[in-house]
């Protein structure tokens, strides 16, 4: 981070970074995301975990003028994604701190709310969040509170993208997001963090949504490879 700004005319920021980072899923996966937001022209983003999406959702949003919200817990990757988006002359307001509540080891569910603002719903919806300080997310994101509450948000979308399925109890609870999981297409795409450690993320598309023949189409340009099914039985994670 300090080498990033140390090539801008700001200053490093005076506030906690992360010690460490996580990988991510390389320029194929950022250019498809890209594409598929393009096309679809959503105008009510929500992501759940800040990170490298951040960037490609801030870029879209002032794009096409949508309205994003940003939601983190950690106070060292919430300053990392707002100095980020400044850095690349964004707006850092998208990106929100929300308490966590470990009573119900989630977000606290009135900042939660109020941040959403209640009973609004979003068309797209990028799940890679919240995980404890380690990284873990088994009672979290699974829990029942975190299922209802996505689901509120996420019952219009049109897209909603799921990362980490790798982890059996994130893929088991993919259709509790979805308003109908017969409404939808799934997309699985495989990624390595390390070369260790592979990674999935699921992309659901509603059928019915504008942006589903498009699909295909960005696959070939990319020349990137989906599935259309993940075998539970090979979760290297539960």
């Amino acid at each position: 981070m300090r080498r990033i700004f140390s090539q801008t005319s700001r200053q490093p920021p005076q506030v906690a970074l992360p010690i460490f980072v996580w990988g991510t899923k390389g320029f194929q996966f950022w250019s498809f995301l890209s594409l598929l937001l393009d096309r679809s022209k959503c105008s009510r983003i929500l992501e759940l975990g800040s990170g490298r999406s951040t960037i490609t959702l801030a870029e879209y949003a002032a794009f096409r003028n949508a309205r994003f919200i940003s939601i983190e817990t950690d106070v060292a990757w919430f300053n990392k994604a707002r100095w980020e988006l400044l850095c690349l002359g964004m707006s850092d307001a998208p990106v929100r701190l929300v308490k966590w509540q470990s009573e119900s080891t989630w977000y606290d569910i009135e900042q939660f709310r109020a941040t959403v603002h209640d009973a609004e719903t979003f068309e797209f919806a990028f799940i890679d969040g919240p995980n404890d300080k380690s990284g873990k997310s088994r009672g979290i994101r699974d829990n029942e509170l975190a299922l209802r509450e996505i689901l509120r948000c996420t019952s219009g979308a049109d897209i909603l993208v799921v990362d980490d399925v790798h982890r059996r109890h994130i893929l088991d609870s993919i259709d509790r997001m979805l308003i109908d999981p017969k409404w939808y297409d799934k997309f699985f795409y495989d990624y390595s963090v390390k070369s260790a450690y592979p990674n999935t993320i699921c992309i659901c598309i509603k059928k019915s949504s504008p942006v589903r023949p498009e699909v295909g189409r960005i696959q070939e340009m990319l020349g990137m490879r989906l599935s259309d099914r993940f075998d539970e039985e090979t979760c290297p994670e539960e």
